[in-house]
Order: C-alpha cells, then sequence, then structure tokens
C-alpha cells in the first residue's frame, strides 16, 4: 500500500506542475490577447490622426506654395527697385536686413541671390562695395577680423567686415511714441 501512496504523490506533483504551468500560460495568453487589443485600438486612433495630418498637409500644401511664390516675388520686386537707387542704398539695406556683420564676399553673393546683377554693372563689383561702404562711415561700420583661409584652415588672414549702424531712438522720439 505503501508503494501506492508513493505513485499518487508523483501523480499529484506532476499534475501541480503542469498545472501551474498551464495557469501561467493562460493568465500570459489573457495579458497577450489584452495587449493585442489595446494595440489595435491605437493603432485605430493612430489611423484616424493620420489621416487628419494628411488632409491638412494636403490642403495646405498648395497655400504655402503660392503665398511663397508670392513673397519671394515681392521680395525681389522690392530688391529690383531698391537696385535703382545703387549699389550704396542696396548694401546698407542687405546690411540692416542681415543683422550681422559681412564681408565684402558676403555682400555680393547676397546681392546676387536677391537678384541684384553686379557683375553686368560693374567690372570689379567688389571694389565697388567696399568703396561704396567706405563712403557711408556714418551708417556702416568696418572693422577688420582675422579668419583661417585655405582648404586646410591653416592660413590666417586680415578680412574686413561691414556692420550697419542702426539709428539711435532719441530720447524726444521715445517719449512721444
Amino acid at each position: 500500500m505503501e508503494s501506492n501512496e508513493h505513485t499518487d504523490s508523483k501523480a499529484v506533483t506532476r499534475a501541480v506542475r503542469y498545472r501551474a504551468e498551464w495557469d501561467k500560460a493562460a493568465k500570459e495568453l489573457d495579458e497577450v490577447t489584452s495587449r493585442l487589443e489595446e494595440i489595435e485600438q491605437e493603432k485605430s486612433a493612430l489611423e484616424i490622426r493620420r489621416t487628419k495630418l494628411q488632409t491638412t498637409v494636403d490642403v495646405l500644401s498648395p497655400i504655402c506654395e503660392e503665398l511663397e511664390q508670392e513673397e519671394v516675388a515681392e521680395w525681389r520686386s522690392e530688391w529690383d527697385e531698391l537696385a535703382k537707387l545703387g549699389i550704396q542704398e542696396c548694401c546698407y539695406r542687405l546690411l540692416v536686413e542681415e543683422n550681422c556683420p559681412l564681408s565684402a564676399i558676403s555682400i555680393r553673393f547676397r546681392l546676387e541671390d536677391r537678384g541684384v546683377k553686379l557683375d553686368a554693372r560693374y567690372k570689379n563689383p567688389l571694389a565697388v562695395i567696399h568703396t561704396s561702404l567706405k563712403r557711408i562711415p556714418e551708417r556702416v561700420r568696418s572693422f577688420r577680423r582675422k579668419e583661417f583661409v585655405g582648404g586646410d584652415n591653416t592660413r590666417v588672414a586680415w578680412v574686413r567686415f561691414y556692420e550697419a549702424i542702426k539709428p539711435a531712438v532719441s530720447k524726444d522720439s521715445a517719449v512721444g511714441n
């Protein structure tokens, strides 16, 4: 009879172990199923959000492109008119817009980006820029700064920079505003 009790305890022990594994697997299966349902709900919400965003992008894209083209055309038109006033005024306006010191070569390239045709009007545009800006010291400050030059940046050169002098607000005009 003892052998029968021993066999029963082995069977119970194995049954308990299998039941514990089954319980663990069933619990994990419920968790995975629940998580998959959450993911499906999140996916549905994300799909709705994506559709709304795509609609917004589709509606705003042509509006943005049209406005950008209008602004560029208006900006170029302003610079065309400004170019008629001369290189000095163009350089000063550029320095005011950029709001940072620029070298003559930077001024040249940025004026060309704005549609001012320097090569067509001047034989040596850089010399004209330097001369024009030196003639208005009350509106433009010039200074030299060491710059590294060359492909390996080991050589140093002195480069002249120009910066717009902003008109100071007088106390009388500040009080009147």
